[in-house]
């Protein structure tokens, strides 16, 4: 049965477990050290307790403060607004009037919830529209100025000889690494759950931002041709013939691969993406979204050597514009088809 006293120093009704009986506490409202009786009041007293208590609940809900005064959130009692300490809590009334403010609820903005299509068949349309969105105009611009620039740089180091040919060299590692630092960003990024192409990759360490990605490009590369790599090298040693169909098969296999080479290296970074077993299991676990997504590809490529067959051959200038143009839209379009393979199974492939 809980034990009820009064406070000897403020004369507050107090109550509290009848395990506490005989030890001392402070007390809530004047923070001063009172000791609990061990036993309970009389009935005739807790009545009268109860009573002074509801009675100053009510007086507290209802009574106005008058102006010119303010209560102690402490203790309760009306002092002075212009007082900085509680007559009979003696709390500090400025700072509890700063924690009071500092803790009233702040309505925060809502921030807009990114939607997503319901399923990889219902994204699959929509990433011909992925480019165009927000800053994807201003990136296919840049992006094919950038490509323009190189081009033109390749053309005079061609005219240089062997110092030339060294120059070109070095350009075409950094165009290709840049690139592949693009198209791994894309394919991170929405299989992350980006809705909107990422900026171009900020070039700050020529080795980390250029040289690794196009190491990881050229190896991801390597390794989905790399059975047919070694079966022409056993062929050509052993003198064995080599089989048309054979060659056909293990050329399917590497461009079957290539994508799903590219995605996992996107996703992990790593030089698993190089063990061809990774990818056939990654493949295997998601048969039916990868199929559809080499069909979207296979379309895609088509339509990007359509639109190149026929941009305007008749003007030099602006058709290879057009060209670059083109093909750095579709790029970022099949990233990102790559990077939805991930998203809609991310738990599948891990």
């Amino acid at each position: 049965m809980p034990i009820r006293f009064t406070c000897s120093s403020c004369g507050k009704a107090l109550k509290v477990a009848e395990e506490m009986a005989g030890k001392q506490g402070r007390c809530p409202f004047c923070q001063s050290t009172v000791t609990v009786p061990l036993s309970a009041p009389p009935s005739e007293t807790e009545e009268k307790i109860e009573i002074e208590e509801r009675e100053e609940t009510r007086l507290f809900e209802t009574e106005g403060t008058p102006e010119g005064l303010r209560r102690c959130p402490s203790c309760g009692i009306l002092v002075e607004k212009s007082a900085r300490a509680c007559p009979r809590c003696r709390a500090d009334l400025t700072t509890a009037e700063e924690a009071a403010k500092t803790v009233a609820p702040r309505r925060l903005p809502r921030e807009k919830a990114a939607l997503h299509p319901a399923s990889f068949w219902a994204a699959l349309p929509y990433t011909f529209a992925y480019p165009f969105n927000r800053k994807g105009i201003f990136i296919l611009i840049l992006g094919t100025v950038l490509i323009l620039f190189v081009g033109i740089i390749q053309t005079i180091l061609a005219f240089g000889g062997i110092l030339g040919a060294l120059a070109q060299l070095i350009v075409a590692i950094f165009t290709f690494g840049y690139i592949g630092s693009y198209m791994f960003r894309i394919i991170e990024e929405t299989g992350g759950g980006g809705e909107q192409p990422p900026p171009l990759p900020s070039i700050t360490d020529y080795v980390e931002d250029i040289v690794i990605p196009f190491l990881q490009l050229l190896g991801t590369l390597l390794a989905s041709f790399v059975p047919l790599i070694l079966y022409l090298i056993l062929c050509v040693g052993f003198r064995i013939p080599i089989q048309g169909i054979i060659v056909l098969v293990l050329f399917i296999y590497a461009l079957v691969s290539f994508p799903m080479g590219l995605t996992v290296m996107a996703m992990s970074g790593s030089a698993a993406a190089l063990n061809p077993v990774l990818i056939v299991a990654s493949i295997l676990k998601v048969p039916l979204h990868y199929l559809g997504a080499l069909v979207f590809l296979v379309i895609s490529l088509a339509l990007q050597a359509l639109g190149l067959k026929v941009t305007l051959p008749q003007v030099p200038i602006l058709s290879i514009i057009l060209a670059q143009f083109i093909s750095l839209y579709f790029l970022m379009v099949n990233m990102r088809v790559l990077g939805l393979i991930y998203r809609y199974n991310e738990e599948k492939l891990g």
